[in-house]
């Protein structure tokens, strides 16, 4: 009788140790903020997305947040019902949380009584006009163009909601949705990231985190599955299918200089088997001042030179080559290869090229605007700006500037030699443009990636 006493005993404290969160303490954000409440400065994140927030075994902290009627969502208040938690940050100008809706849907309907699942709105991943945080520089994006998504990077927390509003409005979203503060206190905690998702158990702890929501490898329903028993087991089939590759436009495109271009192309598995297909950018031969990104599901930092996607049975995927260039006119080119992990046969390889032409100048400025040669690119502790000779003949002012990925003139220096020097030190991760003029006007221009050290 003692030995079974001692036994529920202990079953019951396990299930009260469980059954209770216990959070770290709360980050905000209080009161619920005004609407003319101006929104902190968005610091640039250029690292890799999943390295930032919290981890696997880790215990989150407490928030509160609104949604656009000003109910608020208090985590530890939510968690008190004893159900995990699915949390997912989201904006309206990341079309990869679009491209995920149906699966929050579904999820929710299926799920949302066995688990709260909440979307927290962060800052816009890629603005319209504003630099985008995660890459640096202005990245609209072709589908935010095509769809008619061109919202700029708010400024108070009353703008973020009318963003808010518009997507509710324009999209059928089931799960609620909670708007991050003014301070963007739960993008600093748990991110910086666009669409990123924690799965917590009802102790508080990560149990598992998705740097991009339900993206192979990461199965949200594999996740509920595993660790909760909600839903079918799962099973993970075989890849033994095959898939096709073509384009969807041109090969090769054109526009003016400083213009994004696009290459799109379309993945496809016509086969009755799971498909596992690396994408890996081959050859890279573009100018000093471009860059270049692949885009799948989600786009990649210019810097990425491979990925992965697993398509089932009839599925697609839309392939996206995006050309950075600078305002110089000029041409530039890249190898695609795409490649089924489980049958090296079958694989694909393409070309996909930009170029662009000057835009005219008025009458007085310089009629050509050359490229200018920066080395290293990227660069992360100092770099060199090597200049043509003939700029140097007979007696000229020339100056250099140096605008911040935002825009903000950081240096202004007379030049007076064709190697000019600069040191990386104080300058944040980010695209920076490098402009040389005379009295005429712009000379040469240039872009250069600063990595982090």
């Amino acid at each position: 009788m003692k030995c079974r006493f001692t036994f529920l005993l202990t079953l019951l404290s396990l299930f009260v140790a469980y059954g209770q969160p216990n959070l770290k303490p709360s980050i905000g954000i209080g009161p619920e903020p005004a609407n003319n409440d101006e929104v902190c400065e968005i610091p640039l994140y250029l690292e890799s997305i999943g390295a930032a927030g919290y981890f696997v075994g880790d215990t989150v902290p407490d928030f509160n947040l609104y949604d656009l009627d000003g109910n608020e969502l208090s985590l530890a208040q939510s968690m008190a019902d004893g159900k995990p938690v699915l949390l997912i940050s989201a904006s309206y100008t990341c079309f990869v949380f679009r491209g995920k809706v149906d699966v929050i849907n579904q999820l929710f309907d299926q799920y949302g009584d066995e688990i709260n699942i909440y979307i927290i709105y962060t800052v816009e991943a890629h603005p319209n006009i504003d630099i985008s945080p995660y890459y640096g520089f202005v990245n609209v994006g072709s589908s935010n163009i095509t769809e008619g998504v061109l919202y700029e990077q708010p400024e108070t927390y009353g703008q973020r909601k009318a963003v808010v509003s518009d997507m509710l409005t324009n999209m059928d979203i089931h799960a609620p949705v909670y708007i991050d503060g003014p301070c963007n206190e739960w993008w600093a905690h748990f991110g910086p990231a666009p669409n990123n998702a924690y799965l917590i158990d009802p102790s508080g702890v990560v149990v598992a985190k998705h740097p991009w929501f339900d993206k192979y490898p990461n199965d949200m329903y594999c996740d509920l599955y595993t660790n909760f028993g909600i839903g079918d087991q799962c099973d993970v089939q075989p890849t033994v299918g095959e898939f096709d590759f073509f384009l969807t436009g041109d090969s090769t495109v054109t526009g003016d200089a400083g213009q994004t271009l696009y290459v799109h192309g379309k993945l496809e598995n016509n086969s009755d088997g799971n498909v596992l297909i690396e994408i890996r950018r081959m050859i890279e031969d573009v100018p000093a001042g471009w860059a270049t990104s692949m885009c799948t599901d989600i786009c990649l930092a210019p810097g990425t030179d491979s990925t992965s996607a697993l398509l089932e049975p009839g599925e697609f995927l839309l392939y996206t080559m995006y050309f950075y260039t600078n305002e110089v006119a000029n041409e530039g080119q890249v190898l695609m290869g795409f490649r089924n992990v489980d049958s090296p046969q079958n694989r694909f390889s393409q070309w996909m090229q930009a170029t662009t032409t000057a835009v005219p100048t008025a009458v007085g400025e310089a009629p050509e605007v050359d490229p200018m040669s920066l080395f290293p690119n990227p660069a992360t502790t100092g770099f060199q700006v090597q200049l043509p000779e003939r700029y140097f003949e007979g007696q000229k002012e020339l100056w250099m500037e140096v605008f911040s990925p935002a825009g903000v003139l950081l240096e202004k220096r007379t030049v007076d030699q064709p190697t000019v020097t600069f040191s990386a030190a104080g300058l944040s991760p980010g695209l920076y443009v490098l402009r040389l003029s005379d009295k005429r006007g712009l000379l040469a221009s240039g872009k250069l990636l600063i990595q982090a050290f």
